[in-house]
């Protein structure tokens, strides 16, 4: 009798938490933005997610905690202002890429976006990037960048090794970008969105519990096929690099027929921890860019700076240029290797 009446007021307690999460909790969300990312990582219509425009919020990422502020395009900019030598006739430049090009857990100056950003007081830069991007948003995101604004003067399209699991099996570029993954559908995903828009609260913790047993299961994986398919056979990768390979030449060649002739789009690759271990050279990922920007010659370059890293390897050792080159127990670059990611791309194309 004792257990059924503690049964009862527990179901009651839920049944009333879930009505105050239906009436309220779009409301108690907004209250807690300054503790969550979720008032301003948003979802979009057209590239599935965003940065809300002009924000200047304390973001965390990990055990980092650095300052994010966006323009009014909701592309993360300095939260101070950057000289330029003046307003008119500057030199407009266009980076595409994903979280390392948003430069998750560092502030805009120290990410290689802003350093290169102040290092050139004649240009205008807008930094597209935001994190879990592929290169199907990076054509969607130029189209909306463009609808607004001039055709740049150079695009420096900077695509991640994890790419290609992201192009293979997370977006579904059917119409309007929404995600899947191996085993959810549609449906699944318009239930998802209902439950989440009906009761908030609810829903992102239960979100934030799965991702953190999957992250926990996701660490015992050895090696991790989002950056270990450049080593792997094929039949050992768990999705369809042909398909990637397609989606990644049919999203550059529309990149390129956006701008015109006199645009300059650079390609800039670089290496995970994982390939500074295991596979200096990433000879399957390296390739797949350059022949996708030879065969249909529209790239001004490819960027390869695999070398460099590679070069620096020989003196510092594999462990050591990680340890200095990277966030510690993350696949991102601290503000070391952005500082040395931007100077090869200063090198490379501002000489």
């Amino acid at each position: 009798m004792l257990k059924l009446n503690k049964l009862r007021i527990l179901v009651i307690w839920l049944i009333f938490l879930l009505i105050a999460d239906f009436l309220f909790g779009s409301q108690i969300m907004t209250l807690v933005t300054n503790l969550t990312n979720d008032y301003f990582r948003i979802r979009h219509s057209v590239f599935h997610h965003s940065l809300r425009e002009n924000i200047s919020v304390k973001d965390h990422w990990g055990g980092l905690t650095y300052r994010l502020c966006t323009d009014t395009y909701g592309y993360k900019t300095s939260c101070n202002e950057v000289p330029k030598k003046n307003t008119e006739n500057l030199r407009e430049i266009v980076f595409l890429g994903d979280s390392f090009t948003e430069g998750i857990g560092l502030n805009y100056e120290e990410t290689f976006v802003g350093l290169l950003d102040y290092s050139l007081p004649d240009s205008k830069i807008f930094n597209l990037g935001v994190a879990s991007y592929s290169p199907s948003i990076y054509f969607q995101k130029l189209k909306t960048h463009l609808k607004n604004n001039n055709n740049p003067d150079i695009i420096i399209l900077a695509p991640d090794i994890s790419d290609v699991e992201d192009e293979a099996a997370i977006y579904n570029v059917s119409g309007d970008l929404i995600p899947y993954d191996y085993s959810r559908s549609y449906l699944d995903y318009k239930l998802k969105r209902v439950l989440f828009n009906s009761f908030p609260v609810s829903t992102t913790l239960i979100a934030r519990i799965l991702q953190n047993n999957q992250k926990k299961n996701n660490s015992k994986k050895i090696p991790d096929p989002r950056s270990a398919w450049t080593y792997l056979s094929d039949e050992k990768i768990p999705f369809s690099l042909e398909t990637a390979i397609k989606r990644f030449k049919s999203s550059v060649i529309e990149i390129s027929k956006l701008t015109n002739d006199n645009t300059e789009l650079y390609i800039v690759l670089f290496p995970w921890p994982d390939q500074i271990k295991n596979d200096p050279n990433a000879t399957k990922y390296v390739d797949i860019w350059n022949n996708i920007c030879k065969e249909n010659k529209i790239c001004k370059k490819v960027i390869n700076t695999f070398t460099q890293f590679n070069q620096v390897k020989k003196k510092l050792g594999k462990d050591k240029l990680i340890e200095q080159m990277y966030i510690n127990g993350d696949v991102h670059f601290n503000k070391n290797g952005n500082t040395f990611l931007a100077n090869i791309i200063h090198k490379e194309i501002f000489r």
